[in-house]
């Protein structure tokens, strides 16, 4: 498994544009020729703060057995510009697809803070400039993805405490359709420690805190079989009540959800997530390519 970062707290307002003129001097830096057919411009919204990671003194360590590195906010050109022109150049550059899974209960039958993962997976759509949901079949189940060209949006189907079989199912058929190598697997899920739509990216193996659909993941897929993949989790942050114990725990991320805070997980939040994935992209980059790209300094 690879695991190149440490947690990271994302917030900003983020909009990524159409895909037009932005950098294209990673190719002739390269091979000193030529340019992108094609090329991403990454925008914030009109009078938007500019997106960032925060950390303190602004620096995020990524670290893990075998490296070290510290990441610097990028020059304000809205989000991942330099390492998302750098990926989309050249034939040999680093070009992953990510799997993106939101735990929750099924919708809309279970419209609740325990699923926040799906409301913001429905916002995703938009923030990735991802084709509509869309429901298909996995052997008797099924789901909604929306399918695009690096990232694929899935709503788990089933309940939050045994998401970890579909979970495992959905990531192994993608295996099987382009390959390991590459391929990254990230589960969106409803995190109660943190204040409402505050989104972290953290790694796979933290502590799943009672959480009960990591659980089951975790224990129905193993990233050592995945050994060219990255696995990572992005937990949406749904708050808590003052009292602690588990029946009101249960009450408070089961009831129904505010269309305010449905308004929130499903408008604003997915901005963040975003900026998360393009994060982990960036950082996943500079793994593989020695930091060659990308904003991660050795």
């Amino acid at each position: 498994m690879t695991d190149v970062f440490s947690s990271i707290t994302c917030i900003g307002d983020i909009e990524i544009a159409s895909l037009v003129d932005v950098a294209s001097s990673c190719w002739r830096q390269m091979t000193g020729k030529g340019v992108c057919d094609k090329q991403p411009e990454v925008t914030t919204k009109p009078g938007a703060a500019q997106p960032r990671c925060a950390a303190p003194n602004g620096l995020i360590d990524v670290s893990d057995h075998r490296h070290s590195h510290t990441w610097k906010p990028p020059p304000s050109h809205g989000i991942g510009v330099d390492f998302l022109s750098f990926g989309l150049c050249g034939r040999s550059m680093f070009n992953p697809r990510f799997l993106v899974i939101s735990l929750g209960n099924p919708l809309p039958k279970y419209e609740s803070l325990h699923s926040a993962g799906h409301f913001v997976l429905n916002g995703l759509t938009k923030a990735l400039q991802q084709p509509a949901f869309r429901e298909v079949t996995l052997g008797r189940q099924s789901y909604l993805v929306s399918q695009g060209s690096k990232y694929i949006l899935v709503q788990s189907p089933t309940y939050m405490n045994v998401s970890g079989g579909f979970v495992a199912s959905v990531w192994q058929d993608t295996v099987k359709k382009y390959g390991s190598e590459s391929l990254g697997l990230v589960i969106v899920h409803d995190e109660l420690e943190k204040d409402l739509g505050v989104v972290k990216l953290i790694p796979w193996d933290r502590s799943p805190r009672g959480h009960n659909g990591i659980k089951s993941v975790r224990s129905s897929l193993s990233p050592k079989k995945y050994p060219d993949s990255l696995f990572a989790r992005i937990a949406v942050g749904i708050g808590r009540p003052e009292e602690r114990d588990a029946a009101t725990v249960s009450r408070y991320v089961l009831k129904k959800i505010s269309r305010e805070t449905r308004t929130t997980l499903e408008e604003d939040t997915p901005w963040d997530v975003a900026k998360c994935l393009i994060e982990l992209e960036n950082q996943w980059r500079n793994e593989i390519l020695g930091g060659s790209g990308g904003n991660v300094e050795p």
